[in-house]
């Protein structure tokens, strides 16, 4: 059995730039994963502005976060970017509208490489000059 869920609003010409609609949503739910036990799931998203948005989604284990996935959206300029977060304090930010390096890994906020875009291929380009497909 599935369950579908939809929500729409058509604003119409109410919405502009200057005049739109705000919203937020959170979601949680208790999970039952192999090797993470006593863990939940916390989806939020929010629209924050005309054509601007953030979600994210969260696993946390006996009340520690382990891993978050967020990403924003600004529809005004194109700008879009995801960011990998895990709880050995390494990071991966990606932003694919983004010409030439598409995004950086760093590790308890320093820069250990970064994500640029090889004829549609994503690669992560070591501090060492090493590289690993994301693909």
């Amino acid at each position: 059995a599935s369950t579908e869920w939809s929500i729409g609003f058509d604003a119409g010409d109410f919405e502009t730039a200057q005049n739109y609609l705000t919203a937020n949503v959170s979601i949680e739910t208790s999970l039952a994963l192999t090797g993470l036990p006593n863990s939940k799931l916390v989806l939020s998203a929010a629209r924050t502005g005309f054509e601007i948005g953030e979600a994210s989604a969260t696993i946390i284990q006996d009340n520690v976060e382990r891993f978050r996935l967020s990403g924003n959206i600004n529809g005004d300029n194109g700008d879009a970017s995801a960011v990998f977060t895990n709880t050995n304090g390494a990071t991966l930010t990606i932003a694919p509208n983004a010409q030439q390096n598409a995004g950086v890994v760093s590790v308890n906020g320093n820069t250990v490489g970064t994500v640029t875009d090889r004829d549609g291929i994503a690669i992560i380009v070591w501090g060492d000059g090493s590289i690993e497909s994301l693909n």
